[in-house]
């Protein structure tokens, strides 16, 4: 065996030794949402994707990444933060409160699911420092950055400072870009529009075998940063399907519903009849191998 023939199988050895022990030792510690979520046996998996604060309290970003590799469609719909509920002790407030109440995963999940009409079949929370970290070591994400940014706050120790254009923004300045709100007309539903875009251009450009090498170091960040009933091989499995990022279709979505104020409190009123047609434009609904529908999911799927 020649010296480069030895290298190239010390190398794939030794990724794929580094793959199974994080593998194994992440999925050892997950599995704490069992029984809260929907399990269905069709290709197309919803995520509820939740960016949160340092603390893990509130959830600056709620997002249902809906994948369906045998079309390779994900489709993306976004729940605004502010957006109004009714909790368990019946009183209202924002969504984005949830993880700081009793059993507040749980509460989320229902909440999102009742809104929109979707199951939910797997649940990250993640950090924001996850998120950076992953970005840096995937070498940046090509970006054309809508507007200037400038906005500094202490207490959240965030500090934006972007330039309008096209540029590879590290980790620190992707989460700026996708926390930033002030700026937009719109607020918090212009700043999901730039997130939903973000998302497709980094999967387009990231999912892609090239990266390969990078996957111990991504594995490793996501065991520290990741909470998810998704075990590590259940993500690479999911990735590679969709390792030709440039081919994926992506469609965009957002809870539909209008900005309202009550009570001298800014929220946002989801249109329930409207969300629930959004559902429908989502492969959700389980099929046998001759493509007819499965009625045992389906009655919970469509209930």
């Amino acid at each position: 065996m020649n010296i480069k023939k030895f290298l190239l199988s010390l190398i794939a050895t030794l990724l794929i030794v580094s793959v199974v022990f994080f593998g194994i030792t992440f999925f050892t510690a997950t599995g704490g949402f069992d029984g809260i979520l929907d399990k269905t046996p069709n290709e197309t998996t919803n995520i509820l994707v939740v960016g949160v604060d340092k603390d893990g309290t509130r959830a600056d970003t709620i997002m249902i990444i809906s994948a369906t590799p045998k079309n390779k469609t994900i489709n993306l719909l976004s729940v605004p933060r502010d957006t109004r509920i009714k909790y368990t002790n019946k009183r209202h407030g924002k969504i984005n409160a949830c993880l700081g109440k009793d059993d507040g995963e749980q509460l989320l999940i229902d909440n999102v699911r009742e809104l929109t009409g979707m199951p939910i079949h797997s649940f990250c929370k993640v950090s924001f420092d996850g998120v950076t970290n992953i970005i840096d070591i995937l070498g940046g994400v090509e970006y054309d950055v809508p507007i200037d940014m400038d906005y500094d706050d202490p207490v959240q120790d965030l500090s934006i400072h972007l330039k309008k254009g096209v540029q590879t923004l590290n980790g620190d300045q992707s989460i700026g870009l996708l926390r930033f709100r002030s700026g937009y007309a719109s607020a918090d539903l212009g700043r999901i529009a730039t997130q939903q875009d973000f998302i497709k251009e980094a999967a387009k450009q990231k999912l892609n075998v090239k990266y390969i090498f990078k996957l111990p170091s991504v594995m490793r960040e996501i065991s520290k940063s990741l909470d998810t009933d998704l075990s590590p091989m259940e993500i690479i499995k999911l990735a590679w399907k969709f390792r030709q990022g440039d081919k994926v279709k992506f469609e965009s979505y957002m809870l539909p519903g209008q900005a309202k104020t009550i009570g001298g409190v800014a929220y946002y009123v989801a249109d329930e009849d409207a969300a629930q047609q959004i559902e429908m434009m989502f492969e959700t609904v389980p099929t046998d191998v001759d493509g007819n529908m499965d009625e045992t999911v389906s009655d919970k799927v469509i209930d």
